[in-house]
């Protein structure tokens, strides 16, 4: 006789209650459409909620389904509301909902989701987020795209733009129903808290007051529901109930901050997440390993050639990093056969094409900055790998939670270098994540040296890569010097030298953040043997384009050096000449030298000449200055020097012409020329 599971039956047929809230148009569109048969817990709990006139504020596990939670029950919300919108006759186009996400990628995700069921209930779907160059001119939406009854998917600073632009989306925010702001906590960054601010209040000035809303994230919005309510308020809450699910758990607070919902004894299962801690999936397995700094790109090699059949995300720190590692590995794993890609901010034209591709190949190694880290799905990839800690230690269960999505098992690692090993420890205490340790065997020092070797044979074959390289150790640096979790990892703990070394660096470049550790530059060994300045550019238009400007910068420095010689020139003419006098014994200052015993080589008639003509000089000096009714004063004995100073005078005039444009650059080199002639 089969055992029944009854708890698991009447969770099914309290899930199967809440989709019959839905209307049927829906529940197809999630069944047949999206090939669903049960809700998940966040979905069926915001569905309940959001359906009984509640405002959510909802925390949930990355990959616990999220996104549905709130399409669901917006879509239903719009449905029941359209018949009295287009009631109303006075504008041609009507803002029902708005979902708010903070970046393109979430734009696109959600876009493609609400498309077919924004089709089938008559709902014309738009997607604005910002772009810039050539892509923000294919990009521009016009106004008279906004017609009917419109969903918009958008990020704040776009939505914000385009408002500025065009007045009257203003008049068509008026009859907004939803309001739906996804990985809301982001907002709450603090390099990112002051502008949200700015634009939600802008926002919900213009909004109305009689609609629902929700937020959604993966950390909590407020340490304390009950002292918050102030700051709830300004995203436009009414009737707030926050909803917590990990796992299967619920907790749910009304406005007075008590625990409500009668159920809720009955579904804990798990321990209850509290104090603003990141609620992780339970099909998601953490991993840690700390290896030497110098062994820490060779750990990254041997780990993906040992899950040569997974698909992979690896996290850097910096958009350079994610190139350089990605070049290195195709080259290192060309025998493998997998697709070998990058995506980072820097490449908005084609992070979509990255993403798609991605998503679609079973073997494959995506390097990625945090562009990727929050509220991507990507439902099959088997390990995330952290290279870099996050600049946020929030984000690390952001970032390891692509993996394990939708009851899928998933693994997480992040590699740290010994030094770091106090990072596993702040995880634990701060996020409530514990990691499981993994230990990497085999790495060697003749390993380490044959792939830093490698790297620099490449380096040395092309400048863009060096230059690359460079860029990459330069940023992860910088990048490392801004993290959060400064009271345990520090720069000046780090073996610099070491990771530098695994960077396979040509050079120790210069660093900001390192300044005046002289003794780095010392231990570093530099190649000598390879001569930087004699790299070329693969790329033969890079290489034309560094040889003419190595050709420019010849030309003026030639140019600087013969100007120099010039003043140096026309500066020692004067100078000479008093040397000769105080060699001669001449009147210096008034004073007579006694240094006729070092000029006994001279030529007396010489002497005699130059004393005759100096006294005739000085005659003639003060005769000029009586007649012109002025005593003689020291400035006859600079006399000298004024050609000096009027070619200098000259020199700042022709400058500030050619500053306020009154002469060309060939006129001013022509006259700089002459007056230093």
């Amino acid at each position: 006789m089969a055992a029944i599971d009854v708890k698991q039956e009447i969770q099914q047929q309290q899930q199967q209650e809440v989709l019959q809230l839905l209307d049927p148009q829906i529940q197809d569109y999630f069944k047949k459409e999206l090939g669903h048969t049960q809700l998940t817990s966040v979905q069926k709990c915001t569905i309940e909620k959001m359906l009984s006139n509640f405002d959510c504020i909802v925390q949930s596990p990355t990959g616990s389904g999220k996104t549905l939670a709130f399409i669901l029950p917006m879509m239903h919300i719009l449905l029941k509301k359209k018949e009295k919108i287009e009631q109303s006759k006075e504008a041609s186009c009507k803002i029902i909902g708005l979902i708010i996400v903070p970046s393109r990628e979430l734009v696109n995700q959600i876009f493609q989701l609400c498309k077919p069921i924004c089709s089938t209930l008559e709902f014309r779907i738009i997607r604005l987020f910002g772009s810039s160059g050539a892509r923000k001119k294919r990009m521009k939406l016009d106004i008279d795209y906004f017609k009917g009854n419109c969903v918009v998917v958008t990020t704040p600073g776009r939505f914000d733009s385009f408002i500025s632009q065009h007045n009257q989306l203003k008049e068509y925010l008026k009859f907004l129903e939803v309001l739906i702001i996804d990985e809301a906590d982001k907002f709450k960054d603090q390099d990112t808290r002051k502008r949200f601010s700015f634009f939600i209040c802008s926002v919900l000035s213009i909004l109305p007051k009689q609609r629902r809303s929700a937020l959604f994230s993966a950390t909590e919005m407020a340490d304390k529901f009950e002292t918050k309510v102030n700051e709830l308020a300004r995203f436009g809450l009414r009737n707030p109930i926050k909803l917590t699910i990990g796992s299967d758990d619920i907790i749910q607070m009304n406005k007075d901050g008590k625990e409500g919902d009668e159920d809720q004894e009955e579904e804990k299962k798990e321990i209850k997440q509290e104090d603003g801690s990141i609620v992780t999936p339970k099909e998601l397995i953490n991993y840690y390993a700390c290896v030497p700094a110098e062994f820490k790109f060779l750990a990254l090699i041997k780990f993906l050639k040992s899950q040569h059949n997974e698909k992979i995300l690896v996290f850097c720190s910096n958009s350079a990093q994610c190139e350089y590692f990605g070049i290195i590995v195709r080259s290192l794993l060309e025998d493998d056969e997998r697709v070998v890609m990058e995506m980072h901010r820097k490449m908005e034209g084609k992070r979509q094409k990255v993403l798609d591709v991605f998503r679609s190949t079973k073997r494959a190694i995506l390097f990625s900055t945090d562009v990727l880290a929050r509220g991507i799905d990507v439902l099959d990839i088997d390990w995330v790998l952290q290279y870099d800690f996050p600049k946020l230690s929030k984000l690390y269960v952001h970032r390891s939670g692509r993996a394990g999505r939708m009851g899928r098992i998933g693994k997480s690692l992040i590699l740290l270098t010994n030094e770091e090993s106090a990072y596993i420890q702040f995880l634990e205490n701060q996020e409530k994540v514990v990691l499981e340790e993994s230990e990497f065997g085999g790495l060697t020092m003749e390993k380490a040296l044959k792939i830093k070797e490698k790297i620099q044979q490449m380096a040395s074959e092309d400048r863009k890569f060096l230059e690359l390289g460079t860029a990459a150790f330069v940023s992860f640096i910088e990048s490392y010097n801004r993290h959060d979790t400064q009271i345990v990892c520090k720069v000046k703990d780090l073996d610099i030298v070491g990771l530098a070394n695994s960077f396979g660096l040509i050079r120790f470049p210069k660093i900001r953040e390192l300044a005046g550790r002289q003794e780095l530059t010392t231990k570093f060994q530099s190649r000598l043997d390879i001569k930087i300045n004699e790299i070329k550019y693969k790329d033969d238009k890079l290489e034309q384009k560094r040889l003419e400007m190595e050709e420019k910068n010849k030309k003026k420095m030639e140019k600087h050096e013969r100007r120099k010689m010039r003043r140096m020139a026309a500066s020692d003419g004067g100078g000479q000449q008093k040397q000769q006098k105080f060699k001669s014994g001449k009147m210096i200052k008034g004073k007579m030298t006694s240094m006729e015993g070092l000029n006994n080589t001279n030529n007396e008639d010489e002497e005699d000449e130059d004393d005759q003509s100096s006294v005739e000089d000085n005659n003639n000096n003060k005769q000029s200055h009586q007649n012109r009714g002025g005593k003689p004063t020291f400035s006859n004995k600079r006399k000298r020097k004024q050609p000096e100073w009027e070619q200098l005078q000259k020199g700042e005039k022709l400058l500030k012409k050619f500053k306020k444009g009154k002469i060309t650059k060939t006129e001013l080199e022509e006259e700089m020329d002459e007056a230093f002639d």
